[in-house]
């Protein structure tokens, strides 16, 4: 306790000192905080609503135990009934909805769930009740709804009267007998739900040709999750399972061959999808305890240049006799205060930093993920990791180097025979901030250059003036001749409309990250057995001209084209190259790979472009063909609407175009090609930001520690100064003198960053584009820029020498 209060007085007796240290510990205290904090979120904690997530399980089907995919619903009910370890058994299959209330439709995510769900997962429901056994056991029969507490609040307002009002969920009406509590909106990332209905309503709100609730074969439900008894633990649990999948392979031969289960402890990531977010978050915690380490670095200093500026107290602490142990204590008391404080500080930087880190990841329909950012036992156990850490950083180097002070010669002599030996750590210190800043900025500058060749791209495509929107007329029961009519009216009223320059609709749009087509192409010189993979698209009349895709021979597609007519197919340039390297594309017939289909006959050739992926995609050219909508059963299809002027305000006069044929049909996943561009750029822009301002954050720091390093310098030598300038030392030479000495500092620390940014930036290879990872410019540009501010840093205390009066240096100690 006396030690605790001799810290605080002395840290009190310096608030300056101490406000610095403190915030600059907090800040990066905080931003590591921020960033476990939502590692926590996505891998460890349990998502919102979820109670007891340490007994629930998730399964996933197996092939020749490989994978983690999905199950039939036969084999969940053989599964629940048969498995003595879990006191409940769920499963969910999740799918788009249109969903209609209160006169607004839109599309959102929804679950089709076994009865026993919410009780699973230890959902609470915050109004009405949960689903009831008896509404899950008979096909069609109950269209009952639980809704999400974000859509009761959007659409009611929290009104306890929304129970027993209906709902119209792809063209079927729901009544709602509950909603779903504490921000519960499913169990698995990455989407979030706001609708569950009853898995026996599947027919209605999915239909499909294939008898999914009695078909073993069809694989529909994406998990399965179980609560297992108390007691009861993950090995025997999975041990359990795995006998009554041989039982059911034995059983079922045909369908469950090679087939088996596989149980994993519940986690929002369980299997498929997790190894994106982990190399997401790896990035993002090794760039935070760079700045962690910089930070202590800094703060470091500054307890070693007061460790200095007290050593004749500490002498005389010594000659009295003080142990050298207790002398270290208090130092390291001193640090743990400033590093609790700094905790404390740093829980609100965490707090903010963490729900920035979310809204910059993009969900489904651009809303952030739905995580428990809470803190809880783990983020408590880090924080106290954390101040721990940073004391011993902070404070363990300062303490044995002010405890290790020759007090006799301390008490004879001041500042000048001590402080260039004890100054060696701070500079060292230095050294390390200037390595880190370079590594930094060096990543900052590949990943700028990057991005700013890959705003370059020519898509192939007009990116300015072209709206985007998404339809499914499926989801509202129409079939092919229905939709393919609706879809004609629609593009009539569109073209219509004013300020619109064309209109067409296509299977995709552009960046989409997905791909359609049977699979290979043969024709000219690619024979059948060794086809030529492609990407495809399905795409209306006009489409060309819609999008700005170059027509460099033949025709598009007409409205003639349809199924009843010959078929026809248009290739880009590659592709025609590819199958007819020394004749005309124009003619030549196309053929699809396993498919009974007659010969696409080829009547135009477009140029190339990027289509699926912008970086693969502008890597190399890549062979891709249109085939028309008319000739095709698809209903999901995007609306590319080309304006004249903003898009922004087309969107009311479009919606409006659909209201009027279909007043239940939503538009969604609304946007132009230039957000779609710049969103298919966001790990690279993310990556860039978050690089950037660590970078800079760390050249601030960095050169607050040479500027205190060489002020100090100067203050401990001034009476050496004040010698030189009077036996005729010009002031300049003391400026060269002392800028010298600062940048050799500086110089060293350049060095050791540059090794290690030609050994660590090979880690970003894969978020480059165009620029190799020993970029030239870049390695020249950035050492010259973190040069000169060191420069800056070092010449204000030179300045300061060179104004040293010789005759009060002279009386200085």
């Amino acid at each position: 306790m006396n030690d605790l209060k001799f810290a605080v007085r002395q840290l009190l007796k310096n608030p300056g000192f101490t406000a610095v240290a403190v915030l600059t510990l907090a800040l990066g205290i905080g931003v590591n905080l921020a960033v476990v904090t939502l590692v926590n979120g996505v891998f460890f904690r349990p998502l919102p609503g979820l109670r007891g997530a340490d007994q629930l399980v998730i399964i996933g089907s197996t092939y020749r135990n490989e994978g983690f995919g999905d199950s039939s619903y036969p084999d969940y009910r053989d599964l629940r009934d048969g498995a003595s370890v879990f006191s409940d058994l769920a499963a969910f299959a999740e799918a788009p909805f249109s969903v209609s209330a209160e006169n607004v439709t839109e599309r959102l995510m929804g679950e089709m769930v076994s009865g026993n769900y919410f009780r699973t997962l230890g959902v609470a429901i915050a109004a009405g009740r949960d689903f009831l056994p008896e509404e899950d056991e008979v096909v069609g029969r109950n269209p009952v709804a639980i809704i999400s507490e974000r859509l009761w609040q959007r659409y009611w307002n929290r009104d306890a009267g929304v129970l027993g009002k209906q709902v119209i969920v792809n063209g079927h009406r729901f009544t709602i007998v509950g909603v779903a509590g504490e921000g519960f909106r499913g169990c698995q990332l990455p989407n979030t739900h706001d609708v569950w209905v009853p898995l026996h309503m599947q027919p209605q709100v999915q239909p499909s040709t294939a008898d999914r609730l009695n078909d073993r074969g069809f694989t529909w439900l994406r998990r399965q999750v179980g609560r297992l008894k108390p007691g009861v633990s993950l090995p025997p649990a999975s041990a359990n399972l795995s006998l009554l999948a041989r039982h059911l392979e034995e059983a079922y031969p045909n369908e469950n061959e090679d087939r088996s289960y596989r149980m994993l402890a519940y986690s929002p990531f369980p299997a498929v999808g997790k190894t994106a977010p982990k190399i997401f978050m790896s990035v993002l915690f090794g760039i935070t305890v760079v700045i962690l380490i910089v930070v202590c670095a800094n703060v470091g200093g500054l307890f070693l240049g007061r460790a200095l500026a007290r050593k004749r107290d500490v002498a005389i602490r010594l000659a009295l006799g003080s142990s050298r142990l207790r002398l270290v204590r208090q130092t390291l008391v001193e640090a743990f205060i400033v590093a609790a404080v700094g905790l404390i500080v740093g829980l609100f930087v965490a707090t903010y930093g963490s729900s920035l880190l979310l809204r910059l990841i993009p969900g489904e329909r651009g809303e952030p993920l739905a995580l428990d950012l809470s803190v809880d036992q783990r983020i408590a156990w880090f924080s106290m990791a954390l101040v721990i850490a940073s004391t011993l950083a902070v404070g363990l180097l300062p303490a044995l180097q002010s405890s290790r002070v020759p007090f006799l010669s301390a008490l004879k002599s001041g500042e000048a025979s001590l402080a260039p030996r004890r100054s060696r750590l701070r500079l060292a210190l230095v050294m390390v901030q200037i390595s880190l800043c370079l590594l930094l900025l060096v990543g900052a500058g590949l990943l700028f250059r990057s991005l700013s060749l890959l705003a370059e791209i020519d898509l192939g495509i007009r990116v300015d003036n072209l709206l985007l929107a998404e339809l499914d007329p499926a989801l509202n029961g129409y079939d092919q001749t229905r939709g393919q009519h609706f879809y004609e009216q629609l593009l009539e009223r569109v073209v219509a409309l004013p300020g619109v320059e064309a209109a067409a609709s296509a299977a995709l749009p552009p960046l989409s990250g997905r791909g359609v087509g049977p699979g290979g192409v043969y024709g000219g010189h690619i024979p059948a057995e060794a086809p030529l993979l492609g990407g495809a698209n399905f795409v209306s009349p006009d489409y060309f001209r819609t999008t700005g895709i170059t027509l460099l021979r033949g025709r598009e597609f007409l409205f003639s084209d349809r199924k009843d007519s010959q078929p026809v197919a248009i290739v880009n340039q590659t592709l025609a190259q590819k199958l007819w390297p020394d004749a005309d594309a124009l003619g030549q017939l196309l053929h699809l790979v396993g498919t009974d289909e007659t010969p696409k006959l080829i009547v135009g050739v477009v140029r190339d472009g990027i289509y699926s992926d912008l970086i693969e995609d502008a890597r190399r050219a890549r062979p891709f063909y249109y085939l028309p909508l008319s000739q095709r059963s698809i209903l999901a299809q995007t609306l590319h609407v080309r304006t004249q002027t903003d898009t922004a305000a087309l969107l009311p006069s479009l919606r409006s175009a659909v209201g009027a044929l279909d007043p239940q049909l939503p538009l969604f996943h609304m946007t132009t090609l230039k957000t779609v561009r710049d969103r298919s750029m966001f790990p690279q822009r993310m990556a860039a930001d978050l690089v950037t301002f660590s970078g800079v954050l760390a050249v601030i720091l960095a050169v607050m520690g040479l500027y205190a390093v060489m002020r100090q310098e100067v203050t401990s030598r001034t009476r050496e100064i004040g010698i030189r300038l009077a036996v005729g030392a010009q002031r300049n030479e003391i400026v060269l003198m002392v800028v010298r000495q600062g940048m050799k500092l500086a110089g060293i620390g350049i060095g050791v960053g540059m090794i290690a940014a030609f050994a660590l930036t090979r880690v970003m290879r894969t978020l480059l584009f165009g620029v190799s990872v020993r970029d030239p410019l870049t390695f020249a540009l950035v050492p010259l820029l973190l040069a000169a501010v060191a420069l800056l840093a070092c010449w204000l205390p030179a300045r300061r020498a060179a104004k040293v009066d010789p005759m009060q240096a002279l009386r200085y100690e």
